[in-house]
């Protein structure tokens, strides 16, 4: 079983709602799932989705397209519902408590409180190129500085922004109020999301042409001049900056072929 949770906007009214999808059905697990997602047992939810498998990420491309004519046929009140992978509902709840215990918080730009400005952009104006990573995206997009079309890196949440241990709310307030160093990628613009085009649900990067070290094209030597720059940003974020950086691993350290 695994949830989602949809927001969307019907008419002049926003709606939420969460959905559960059985993969094994054949146990009447319905009704089941409901309470649990009452009583905050559910196991597989949104919060849960980091290092998504190959197997996951599948069932996602059967259970989206799924998703508009689902939220079209349930009535106004409905908060949750269980389905099969065809689609069919198995059970559904009007329950508001299960709006509280699943419904992420995206917060404004204002209550970043960044001071200086950055550029912000609705989800809409990005063209996904690629997907690298869960949550993690090469896309296309107008630069509104330069008017350029331009090649980034955008990273939504698939999670809620604000919880504890990190996030894209962590990430955003460490990365702007860095000052530049040539080896830690800056933030270019702000996320938000559509129904309301208030909520932060995510940035864009600039992209760098070539490979973390956990997928580089083929094996070979790490190189002296590679071991310094990291060392160096290193040294920037715990010594110079503050920030005790501990998630110094492969798929974090990016090799750019242009330089």
């Amino acid at each position: 079983m695994a949830t989602t949770s949809k927001t969307w906007r019907d008419g002049d009214t926003l709606r939420f709602l969460s959905v559960w999808v059985n993969w094994n059905d054949s146990d009447g697990r319905g009704n089941e799932n409901l309470n649990n997602a009452r009583s905050g047992s559910t196991s597989d939810t949104q919060d849960d989705t980091e290092g998504l498998s190959a197997d996951e990420d599948r069932r996602a491309a059967i259970i989206l397209p799924l998703l508009p004519g689902l939220f079209t046929s349930l009535a106004a009140n409905v908060q949750g519902v269980d389905i099969t992978p065809l689609g069919e509902v198995l059970a559904t709840t009007t329950d508001r408590a299960i709006v509280d215990c699943n419904k992420p918080y995206f917060p404004s730009v204002t209550e970043y409180g960044l001071g200086s400005r950055l550029p912000v952009l609705p989800r809409s104006k990005f063209t996904v190129l690629k997907r690298i990573a869960l949550g993690v995206d090469q896309v296309s997009y107008v630069d509104p500085v330069s008017g350029q079309e331009t090649v980034a890196v955008l990273k939504l949440a698939f999670r809620n922004p604000t919880y504890v241990g990190g996030g894209i709310w962590t990430d955003i307030h460490v990365l702007r109020r860095l000052p530049p160093h040539p080896n830690v990628v800056a933030i270019k613009a702000l996320v938000v999301e559509e129904v309301s085009g208030l909520g932060v649900v995510g940035y864009a990067m600039p992209y760098l042409d070539g490979y973390s070290l956990a997928h580089q094209p083929k094996p070979r030597s790490f190189k002296l001049k590679w071991l310094r720059e990291v060392i160096d940003a290193v040294d920037f974020l715990n010594l110079k900056s503050g920030i005790l950086y501990s998630d110094l691993v492969e798929v974090n350290i990016f090799v750019n072929t242009a330089t």
